[in-house]
């Protein structure tokens, strides 16, 4: 998923969905849980973000085999 947005400032950027983190529009706690979710799959939640040029989010998940 992409933004086109004001980005994430690279402080903050390393401590999304790892722990709560308070901004003026909220906690972060979305980005934690899902964090965790596709953790607990086997995935990863990816988070990029440049200042000029918005926010890119990638979700890993590993494929099924019977």
């Amino acid at each position: 998923m992409r933004d086109y947005g004001h980005g994430i400032p690279d402080s903050l950027l390393t401590q999304l969905g790892h722990k709560i983190v308070e901004s003026p529009k909220g906690m972060g706690v979305a980005l934690m849980l899902s964090h965790a979710s596709f953790e607990r799959l086997g995935g990863k939640l990816i988070l990029g973000s440049d200042l000029a040029g918005g926010t890119v989010a990638q979700v890993h998940l590993p494929l099924l085999t019977s």
